[in-house]
């Protein structure tokens, strides 16, 4: 089993509620856009901190300081083997001075540096619905309970 932390940024914009979500670089994901955009998240290192890694996660694939309060969302069964513990906060995130770390990745038989995130974008939440992963759309229907939408 994997466990993973992440936060889930949103803000109104012109009375609209929108959410942050980063979309994942590198060839796998080269060309795609419904179901493969995600929150910012990633392995947990510490057990008792998911929080902390939640907050440091948010950093490397943004270039940005996460929301300075959130409230836990809560975990949620992403697959069979993933589970995510998600925090929302409000932000606004400029999504043009973005930056990712870098990973490497095993690709055609060849080691090669990739971003991890490659794009960042605000989205309406019905927009988003369309273009986050299946395994966490949940995490929006949720968000969407927990502030009366």
């Amino acid at each position: 089993m994997f466990y993973s932390a992440g936060i889930l940024c949103f803000r109104f914009k012109n009375g609209v509620l929108q959410v942050f979500l980063i979309h994942p670089g590198g060839p796998y994901f080269k060309g795609t856009d419904l179901n493969s955009w995600g929150i910012p998240k990633g392995l947990i290192e510490n057990k008792e901190e998911p929080y902390k890694d939640a907050r440091r996660e948010f950093l490397e694939e943004t270039g940005k300081e996460s929301p300075e309060t959130c409230s836990f969302l809560g975990y949620f069964k992403t697959s069979n083997k993933k589970t995510v513990y998600v925090w929302f906060g409000e932000g606004d995130i400029q999504c043009e001075t973005c930056k990712s770390n870098t990973c490497e990745i095993e690709f055609h038989g060849e080691r090669i540096t990739i971003p991890e995130v490659d794009q960042w974008e605000w989205f309406d939440l019905e927009t988003a619905l369309q273009k986050i992963t299946f395994g966490q759309k949940q995490i929006l229907e949720k968000f969407k309970g927990n502030i009366g939408i």
